[in-house]
């Protein structure tokens, strides 16, 4: 899981960004232009690590290649590729969280909430299922391990949905011998296991199963009686 949204370091066949363009040789960037080289070379990564489904089958000079820079100009941004590859997953991660933050924003009760905040989990999974996958492909580097815990992957999400569960039990509306951290790592799970399914589905059509649609009803509906009062 990602760091949060603001300091950072430095899902198979959808639409990766950059998937399937040229290879481009540019000009020396100008002043201003490093911060947008630095998006470019995390969407070629990104894209790639897509493709392969393995970070160690993506190289430096795969990613410098497809965005058409040499492969020193990618270490004026990033420490290493598990820096790189970090920060693709991290970027990800935190805009899901916002999606959830953004569909949870408004709702009258913790309940609410979280059920809104599920639903734009998974519909964030099953929309950029390429990005998705990615998100998952690479632990956190050595390098990074000394992170605070506020800055590591997921950390944004998981807290989110813990602060709504602990609201949820004070309010009443949630069972009062719930742990709200590990209530929030369970409903985690079970979304992120209702976007994988899903994903397989699609990629096997043939296998029997539910509309989409009634899976994630029908799975909203199931978390909903287990956390009621």
């Amino acid at each position: 899981m990602a760091r949060s949204t603001t300091s950072t370091p430095a899902a198979r066949r959808s639409v990766a960004p950059g998937a399937g363009a040229p290879e481009r040789h540019r000009p020396r960037a100008r002043k201003g232009e490093g911060d947008r080289l630095r998006e470019e070379i995390l969407d070629a990564a990104e894209a790639l690590l897509g493709q392969k489904g393995n970070p160690e089958a993506v190289s430096m000079r795969a990613i410098a290649k497809k965005v058409g820079v040499s492969p020193p100009a990618i270490y004026l941004h990033f420490a290493d590729k598990d820096e790189l590859f970090f920060e693709c997953c991290h970027r990800r991660f935190v805009e899901m969280a916002e999606h959830m933050e953004d569909a949870a924003r408004g709702q009258q009760s913790a309940l609410a909430a979280l059920e809104m905040m599920g639903r734009a989990y998974i519909e964030f999974g099953l929309e950029r299922a390429e990005q998705y996958e990615v998100m998952f492909l690479h632990p956190i580097p050595e390098s990074l391990e000394g992170l605070p815990l506020e800055e590591l992957p997921g950390t944004q999400a998981l807290v989110m949905t813990a602060d709504a569960v602990a609201a949820g039990i004070a309010s009443g509306e949630l069972r009062d011998d719930l742990d709200p951290r590990a209530t929030a790592v369970a409903l985690w799970s079970a979304c992120h296991g209702v976007v994988m399914v899903l994903l397989s589905k699609r990629r096997n059509p043939s296998f029997p199963m539910p509309e989409e649609q009634a899976v994630i009803d029908h799975t909203v509906a199931m978390i909903r009686r287990g956390l009621e009062a």
